[in-house]
């Protein structure tokens, strides 16, 4: 499970996501947190456009945060004309203005 504004988790799936933000500070007690998406896995391909996020993000555990993408795992990340003005927080792992952690994936950031 993951914690974020728009979508929580995208596993083994093929999807875009654009026009879309997120206003609401996000606090995740177990999982990784991302202003649009907490976590993209497993062979996704997914594109995100045209987002933003300027709300805080935060994770107290083990986990990931990131402006717009949690983690992203074994996967396959297009994001562009995407932005992140909060504050992004991670206490144990990984934090990141776009994208917090990568894991064995490809990310093309423009």
């Amino acid at each position: 499970m993951k914690s974020d504004g728009i979508v929580g988790n995208i596993n083994l799936s093929s999807c875009d996501i654009s026009n879309c933000s997120n206003t609401s500070n996000i606090t995740a007690q177990d999982y990784d947190a991302g202003g649009i998406i907490g976590g993209i896995n497993n062979n996704s391909n997914v594109t995100i456009e045209m987002v933003y996020n300027t709300a805080s993000i935060k994770t107290n555990i083990n986990n990931s945060a990131g402006g717009i993408v949690g983690v992203a795992n074994n996967s396959v990340v297009i994001i562009s004309e995407a932005y992140n003005t909060g504050l992004v927080y991670a206490k144990v792992y990984s934090a990141g203005g776009i994208v917090g952690c990568s894991y064995n994936s490809a990310e093309t950031i423009i």
